[in-house]
């Protein structure tokens, strides 16, 4: 009974009103047709860098935790590229579908989505939340980071990748919002709300810029590959962090938050990137799809066995 109450919340709190969203995306795209790619560069050069700015600056983290969840998280993700790439590399995919397959294995909804479930699971006060933050900062670090370069890469080269990384304002809102944070400093209160608005716009215009994709999505041809991201990202990620957890002996709130994080659905960022940079936008938008939508079951599962092993 506890499992299916915890199953039932997840969905009611959490999945239901993601997929509202994504549906009216999906419903709005089919019968006006949207210009996707403009809403894509506006979650990317507005929305993106407006949450990750306001979300650092106002954390409270200690340097320990910091660490602790920073390195876990870069040892999950080596772990997954890892067998993402062998796994590429056996099925012989094109240069374009591994990077696509590769960026939906190691990269996963930690904001808008794992933000709410961490808050169910631990409640809103919970430390857990600030753990999720950094799971969080360093999801959207990577994604803009090595995942711009990852999809990118095939079609323009790495250096070019990285030049045009470069030019997009994540960065720097990811260095000004650490500088906040650390220092105690604060926006000119005006630019401070602006920023906080328009962060908080990220999850309604991110989710309907999903749905808009889907509704010009072919779903034929790609069910193998689908499978194989989907079961890498909600059951094999997952079962590593298990193993890595035990073998580092954490226990408690932390070991508990940080495995049910690893159990979360492909990145809309992560999809976002492939429609702006045009590789494989279908896929990457179907393994978004696909994986959230099977994720009320699998991560039901990982709370699961989080509360009662560690």
């Amino acid at each position: 009974m506890e499992f299916i109450a915890s199953l039932l919340g997840i969905f009611q709190n959490c999945l239901l009103p993601v997929f509202l969203l994504i549906g009216l995306g999906f419903a709005v795209q089919r019968r006006f047709g949207l210009d996707v790619r403009t809403l894509t560069r506006l979650n990317l050069w507005i929305f993106v860098p407006a949450l990750v700015l306001d979300r650092l600056s106002r954390a409270n983290l200690s340097g320990g935790d910091l660490g602790r969840v920073v390195g876990f998280t870069l040892l999950l993700m080596a772990g997954m590229y890892a067998v993402a790439q062998i796994w590429c590399r056996a099925r012989r995919y094109s240069v374009g579908l591994s990077a696509a397959f590769t960026c939906a294995v190691i990269f996963y909804n930690s904001g808008n989505y794992g933000l709410p479930v961490i808050e169910l699971v631990f409640g809103k006060d919970s430390p857990a939340m600030a753990l999720q933050t950094i799971v969080l900062a360093v999801q959207n670090v990577t994604t803009f980071s090595l995942g711009a370069i990852i999809i990118r890469g095939p079609s323009v080269g790495v250096r070019a990748a990285v030049v045009e990384y470069l030019k997009m304002p994540f960065l720097y809102a990811i260095g000004l919002g650490l500088l906040l944070q650390r220092t105690g400093w604060q926006l000119p209160m005006p630019i401070g709300k602006a920023v906080q608005i328009a962060g908080d716009g990220l999850v309604p215009i991110a989710l309907v810029t999903l749905g808009a994709q889907l509704g010009q999505v072919s779903w034929s041809g790609r069910a193998k590959t689908m499978v194989a991201s989907t079961a890498m990202r909600l059951a094999i990620a997952p079962a590593v962090a298990f193993c890595l957890l035990r073998a580092l002996g954490w226990t408690g709130l932390v070991a508990q938050q940080l495995l049910i994080s690893t159990s979360f659905p492909s990145a809309i960022n992560a999809a976002l990137l492939a429609i702006e940079y045009d590789n494989e936008p279908d896929f990457a938008a179907q393994a978004v799809m696909t994986a959230t939508l099977l994720s009320a079951l699998t991560v039901a599962i990982t709370i699961y066995v989080a509360r009662h092993a560690f």
